[in-house]
């Protein structure tokens, strides 16, 4: 089975980071996605995880209001609320690679932050998946 999803949205908030004593770490946001059916508008609320140096990328480059392409697969988490006992759960991206969206600004202007790149790409597999030159098997 197939499961892969790209989205672009907005983030609502600065991504959350944290840091484990095996030395991983998780980052977590949301991003708005807006959609048009004639005079009506919808906004929907994506979750996003980033482990790794994805997750990393996200702590460091982007800032709520940063646009982002998210390219990942679809995670169900479900877990029993401990008020009521209900069973929950929610439908998350889990990110393979970000793509920083968000407009170069003029020298010395800071839109989101201090770091803010240019279509600044995070994706930790990209040398791994690439064959060697003269590998290809056709």
């Amino acid at each position: 089975m197939i499961n892969v999803v790209t989205v672009v949205g907005y983030l609502g908030a600065d991504p959350d980071v944290r840091f484990f004593e095996s030395g991983k770490n998780l980052t977590e946001f949301r991003i708005a996605i807006s959609e048009t059916y004639g005079e009506k508008e919808t906004t929907h609320w994506i979750g996003v995880k980033a482990w790794g140096k994805t997750g990393e990328f996200a702590g460091n480059y982007l800032r709520k209001g940063s646009r982002v392409c998210v390219m990942g697969s679809l995670i169900e988490e479900k877990w029993q609320e401990k008020s009521d006992g209900s069973n929950r759960s929610r439908i998350l991206i889990n990110a393979q690679r970000l793509e920083n969206l968000t407009p170069r600004t003029r020298e010395g202007e800071e839109p989101h932050g201090d770091r803010v790149p240019v279509a600044a790409i995070a994706n930790p597999y990209e040398e791994a998946a690439r064959p060697a030159y003269g590998s290809i098997p056709f």
